[in-house]
């Protein structure tokens, strides 16, 4: 029976058969970790709302930035700009996640297959899983971070390829320079590593003295970059969205976003690393594999033979952290777009399965006990269906619906409602309610109202002229009436107030216009 298993149980010997396991480990690695799957009533993450809410509006003619602001970028609301074209749902979102999970796992594989076999190989894709969907990071799913995860492998890989055989064709580094700019264009701040590759690349055949190589390789990358950014600008130019554009993605961002500590260069790059260190130590499995893993990769020269991969990996790696945190700002999930590129210090653990009888049927169990750990260690799998009665859906555990089901069901009871999320990010009513934003500040996002007063103006005008019939806001559970702003009091009555969990305890209320309500 072993020795069935051993040389035929999965057929591991047909070169599709590990691009259909990864396929199949990533359906059932995000059926769990991320909360837009099946398993779960929705996804509550307010970022991943704001981004369905503008691709969905852009599939149906409002243009970013010109008709509603967000600061993320074009190509990120461009995914889901295509999962609105076919359905606006979490499903779909869930399903779109597989596919460039799908492609991560696979470099990681290809990656891994400079070094070991196939089934080695694979079980470093499975361990890799662990740190790539580890909560809290990973934050309930469909963060740019985590859609930028193939982009970011693959410049990886190119590296692992121009030091091991030598020779990367031309389409590869065309391809490396469109994976800069959709990065680029989604969330800018995750350009490190294409920019320590490239340059560390260039160094490299500038001292072989391989000046044409090197030429081809600027040309290849440059060409790719310019192309996907002259499609960017092309369209917006002709939507007369590009001031718009430059205002929200690149101003907003780099003036009115970070956190001001006036600080010199050299002193935010200091600050970035203290914040990394600072986020790897919130969770044991990411710091050990950091500390223990670097230093094998160091000390063994088994993965690092060559000194050139060695520093441009650690070179890409640094980049990476520098223009993560550059801003000074330290959410939980920023620290998405460094995994992928620490995973490669997980690759010396695999040599001693490598070396022993790893079979088949050693990688199922592998496969199965891993899966048992993400499960294990996933923080968000108390909020799924599986627990209908969570604090994500009620704090007093009696209803089986959130607020944004509840409040949709009477929202859509109106005929052609309009609706404003007050005063804070995308709550996901929006969706729940399948209604477009009916005003440019749709949302308030992280920048404060000294800096940028006319979020704050446009809603509370929207608000005391009535301009749309439902206004959902939320305030702590411990607040006072008179935290609810008079302006919505005053031109609104309460329908529906309903308590729940997202980072902590809140309470949610729906108000309907003074002109509508009385009719």
């Amino acid at each position: 029976m072993s020795r069935v298993l051993r040389n035929k149980s999965i057929g591991l010997n047909n070169d599709k058969c590990p691009i259909v396991m990864i396929v199949i480990w990533s359906v059932f690695v995000l059926f769990f970790q991320s909360k837009n799957s099946p398993l779960y009533v929705l996804n509550d993450w307010v970022d991943l709302n704001v981004f369905l809410t503008i691709g969905k509006s852009w599939a149906n003619g409002l243009i970013p930035y010109r008709d509603l602001f967000e600061q993320k970028g074009p190509t990120l609301f461009f995914v889901f700009y295509l999962i609105s074209k076919i359905k606006a749902s979490y499903v779909m979102i869930y399903l779109v996640e597989v596919v460039f999970f799908s492609f991560s796992l696979f470099f990681l594989y290809k990656i891994a297959r400079f070094y070991y076999e196939k089934l080695a190989s694979l079980f470093f894709v499975f361990l890799c899983s662990v740190i790539l969907t580890l909560t809290p990071y990973f934050d309930r799913g469909g963060s740019a971070e985590e859609l930028a995860y193939p982009f970011i492998i693959y410049s990886i890989y190119l590296l692992f390829v121009f030091y091991h055989e030598e020779f990367v064709s031309d389409s590869q580094w065309l391809k490396l320079g469109l994976s800069f700019a959709w990065v680029f264009w989604s969330k800018y701040t995750l350009i490190g590593v294409f920019i320590a590759v490239i340059i560390g690349i260039v160094i490299d055949l500038m001292l072989q003295k391989n000046y044409r190589r090197m030429i081809e390789v600027i040309l290849y990358t440059s060409l790719g970059f310019i192309l996907l950014t002259s499609i960017v600008v092309v369209y917006f130019y002709f939507q007369g969205a590009i001031k718009s554009l430059y205002f929200a993605y690149f101003y907003s961002n780099i003036k009115l976003y970070p956190n001001d500590n006036g600080g010199t260069i050299i002193g935010k790059i200091v600050n970035a690393f203290i914040i990394f260190f600072n986020q790897l130590k919130k969770n044991e499995i990411v710091f050990m594999t950091m500390i223990i893993g670097s230093y094998q990769l160091v000390m063994n020269h088994h993965i690092f033979k060559n000194k050139g991969l060695m520093l441009n990996y650690f070179f890409a790696l640094s980049s990476m952290i520098v223009t993560t945190f550059f801003g000074g700002k330290s959410y939980d999930y920023y620290l998405l777009s460094i995994l992928p590129i620490m995973c490669v210090a997980l690759l010396p653990l695999i040599k001693n399965f490598n070396q022993t009888q790893f079979t088949n049927f050693h990688l199922m169990i592998s496969a199965l006990l891993t899966l048992l750990m993400i499960i294990g260690i996933n923080g968000r799998l108390t909020e799924s269906k599986l627990f209908p009665n969570n604090q994500t859906i009620s704090l007093d555990g009696r209803s089986t619906k959130p607020a944004q089901q509840i409040f949709s069901e009477i929202i859509n009871k109106e005929k052609n409602p309009t609706l404003l999320n007050y005063g804070s990010i995308d709550m996901g009513l929006y969706q729940a309610a399948d209604i477009l934003p009916s005003n440019y500040y749709f949302q308030r996002v992280n920048i404060s109202n000294e800096k940028m007063p006319q979020i704050m103006n446009e809603q509370k005008q929207v608000v005391e002229e009535q301009k749309v019939m439902f206004v959902v806001i939320r305030l702590p559970k411990k607040h006072k009436k008179e935290d609810i702003p008079e302006i919505i009091r005053n031109n609104y009555q309460l329908v529906k107030k309903h308590d729940q969990f997202f980072v902590k305890p809140w309470s949610y209320y729906l108000y309907q216009s003074n002109d509508s309500y009385h009719k």
